[in-house]
């Protein structure tokens, strides 16, 4: 097959695996974010020096499906932030699953890939949140516990629009992680005419 007829075959393998693993289905959401709630409060629950966390279920008809409160242990003042975990993590998982799936390279080869991709987006997930409770914890509020310089608290919060805020990088990331484990020599194994799929 040509590169650009196995190029095609990629992008309409990938949309309609992406399609398929994006879909609410019944009772996924919930558990996803069942768990990631459980993980976030293990990673999570304690946050530098006197830093509490508490991922917990959002309000209903808030629109979200986790809230994080949190506080300084100084301070019986508590902050929340909405927070989406099909947008922060699920989505940007099936993503790197789809286009791993979607690779026709050997399964031998394509399993590895996907063990390493998996591991990869999940410390973008870890690294996201960690960002989003360094930035409520660096705000000018009761449970403070950072008190950045104007310049640094100028470039967490750009930092933070940038990787959490906008969409953009949800997108990207997951990307970039399949083509690190997807690629050999500097070259993607798909466009390899000596790899050989399933």
């Amino acid at each position: 097959m040509s590169p650009r007829k196995r190029i095609a075959w990629f992008v309409v393998s990938v949309l309609a695996l992406y399609g398929v693993f994006s879909v609410p289905w019944p009772g996924v959401a919930e558990a996803y974010s069942t768990l990631y709630r459980a993980v976030g409060n293990q990673l999570f629950g304690s946050f530098g020096s006197g830093g509490v966390v508490r991922f917990q279920p959002a309000p209903k008809g808030s629109g979200m499906d986790t809230e994080i409160a949190i506080r300084n242990s100084r301070s019986p003042v508590v902050g929340t932030t909405p927070h989406n975990t099909r947008i922060t993590g699920y989505l940007p998982t099936v993503e790197v699953v789809a286009l791993i799936l979607a690779t026709p390279i050997p399964w031998s080869r394509r399993w590895k890939a996907l063990v390493w991709g998996l591991v990869l987006v999940h410390a973008f997930v870890i690294w996201r949140v960690w960002l989003t409770l360094l930035h409520w914890f660096s705000v000018d509020q009761p449970w403070a516990l950072y008190h950045p310089s104007p310049f640094w608290s100028k470039v967490l919060s750009g930092l933070f629009d940038y990787a959490v805020v906008a969409p953009t990088c949800s997108f990207v990331i997951p990307a970039l992680i399949w083509i690190l484990v997807s690629q050999k020599g500097g070259r993607l194994l798909f466009l390899d005419e000596h790899e050989k799929g399933p």
